[in-house]
């Protein structure tokens, strides 16, 4: 991967983040009960924090695999690389990152299946 083009990239996405609008929690109903659940835009935000926060080795273990997905997707760079790059984030960067690549490159059931395979192991 061509390392100018993705600190450009980089701060690029730097100067035109603004946080999602989309909700980190959805109301459904369980049970005939009315639950609040985290989406999975909630359920990622949560990862990173436990990793960064924390230093929580599933969070760590899930972020690996969200840049491991990204990688497939063509989003630029190695797995290590997009990693790599997200240490070295701020906390506030990382997260408005994190929303970013999710809005662009994820959904519902690319976090879902994550946890999942988290679960498995």
């Amino acid at each position: 991967m061509d390392n100018n083009k993705h600190d450009k990239s980089l701060a690029a996405l730097h100067a035109q983040i603004a946080p999602s609008q989309e909700p980190m929690t959805r109301t459904m109903i369980i049970d005939g009960k009315e639950e609040v659940m985290l989406s999975a835009r909630g359920l990622m935000l949560f990862s990173f924090y436990a990793w960064r926060d924390d230093r929580k080795p599933n969070g760590k273990q899930f972020l690996k695999e969200y840049c491991r997905l990204l990688a497939t997707r063509k989003y630029g760079g190695t797995a290590s690389e997009i990693f790599k790059a997200l240490e070295a984030m701020s906390k506030d960067e990382g997260a408005a990152w994190m929303q970013h690549t999710f809005d662009q490159y994820m959904g519902d059931y690319d976090i879902v299946g994550l946890f999942q395979g988290l679960k498995a192991n």
